[in-house]
């Protein structure tokens, strides 16, 4: 998921055209079909959403290119972002962020396997970033995050453990050292680097970097030994979110929407029933989305489920693809006969800690995405703190 101008980019799926870029509108009322990459029924499969220099870039698979990699700006819509050279497949990145003039992300480049390499928008050249482990064989580098003029990012190796990196263009690609074990999910606060990892004293929890005081534990959010296993950070305005398990998670240890304030170090879990799955978090409009799969039949505390449903009527018009046009979208509506019902939770929370949550939009009715066949309801949700 990306946002540009107000405007929310994500992956979406109808039965006609498969897994391919659609658009939100702020409101939330409308979804509508930006650009069928794949043609048909096939899935191109957008991911690693990424805003640079005022364009949305994204991977996604036409069925001729592979897994290349495209732009949407608000004057030439959707296209592909330039004929990439050498030839390298995106289908085995695993995140993208925007660093300096370049895009960065992991790929698996010729001679040295998948390895952190850079994008130049402008000459649309690809170019080994560094080569973490020499020869053919590569790394699986992930995490990807911008702190100041460094980018940090974790390598998977042949050693079978997670270590934290960082690049610069005057040092190039080095170890950071003393970090914790099995570093994973980077997200940047200010000058400060968080990340989840663990040890053996508090197992894995949220740790902090910065460069006065190097890797330290951030917070314990499970007391002692036992793990919160905090996953999916994301920076918000000086705030960090995550998905964790707390003290006050059920019995079943299901993981909560948290959020930490690193200035003040206060720390708030969500009291919403449980979600599923909590994937993709990312701020959006003062509030932070996230997608979760949950069940009309799930009890909840301290809130109500109502039923909404969005129209799928399947009116969907690229004609114009630089325009919202709510005329010719999906919209939410609840007297449309052919309707998809889906659940809108309100928790009411403890003000300026989580108000309330509310579905944004159901992603598909019929089969999980990205690989998850367990089924039940996929939905991206909104909530407001």
């Amino acid at each position: 998921m990306a946002v540009l101008d107000g405007v929310l980019f994500i992956p979406c799926y109808f039965k006609h055209l498969g897994w391919e870029l659609h658009r939100l509108s702020e409101s939330g009322d409308a979804i509508e079909l930006e650009l069928d990459v794949y043609p048909g029924g096939a899935s191109s499969t957008p991911s690693l959403f990424t805003l640079h220099d005022s364009e949305v870039f994204f991977a996604a698979d036409d069925g001729v290119q592979g897994g290349a990699l495209w732009k949407y700006n608000s004057t030439h819509g959707a296209t592909l972002a330039a004929t990439i050279s050498p030839n390298v497949d995106l289908s085995a990145g695993v995140g993208m962020v925007s660093f300096g003039k370049a895009l960065v992300f992991a790929a698996d480049y010729p001679g040295a396997g998948i390895e952190p390499v850079k994008f130049d928008p402008v000459t649309s050249q690809v170019t080994l970033l560094a080569d973490i482990e020499q020869g053919p064989t590569g790394v699986s580098a992930k995490h990807f995050c911008v702190l100041g003029s460094r980018l940090f990012f974790t390598v998977f190796d042949t050693s079978s453990t997670s270590r934290l990196y960082q690049y610069s263009d005057a040092g190039g690609a080095s170890e950071v050292q003393s970090s914790p074990e099995n570093p994973s999910y980077l997200a940047a606060v200010g000058n400060v680097l968080f990340m989840a990892g663990s040890d053996s004293a508090h197992g894995a929890e949220l740790w902090k970097f910065t460069e006065q005081g190097g890797a330290e534990l951030a917070r314990d959010i499970k007391a002692g030994p036992s793990s919160s296993s905090p996953v999916q950070l994301e920076a918000g305005a000086h705030v960090l979110f995550m998905v964790a398990e707390t003290d006050s998670s059920p019995s079943s240890n299901r993981p909560r929407l948290c959020s930490y304030n690193p200035s003040t170090d206060e720390f708030h879990d969500s009291v919403e029933p449980v979600f599923l799955g909590v994937t993709m978090l990312m701020p959006f409009s003062n509030s932070v989305l996230f997608r979760a799969m949950t069940h009309l039949t799930l009890a909840v505390s301290n809130g109500v489920i109502e039923p909404h449903c969005i129209g799928v009527t399947n009116k969907l018009d690229n004609s114009n693809s630089n325009k919202l046009d709510n005329s010719n979208s999906n919209k939410l509506d609840n007297s449309n006969s052919n309707k998809l019902c889906i659940a809108v939770v309100v928790c009411h929370c403890v003000p300026h800690v989580i108000r309330d949550i509310v579905t944004v939009t159901e992603f598909r009715p019929d089969r999980q995405p990205f690989g998850i066949t367990e089924p039940s309801r996929w939905t991206c949700w909104k909530c407001w703190f």
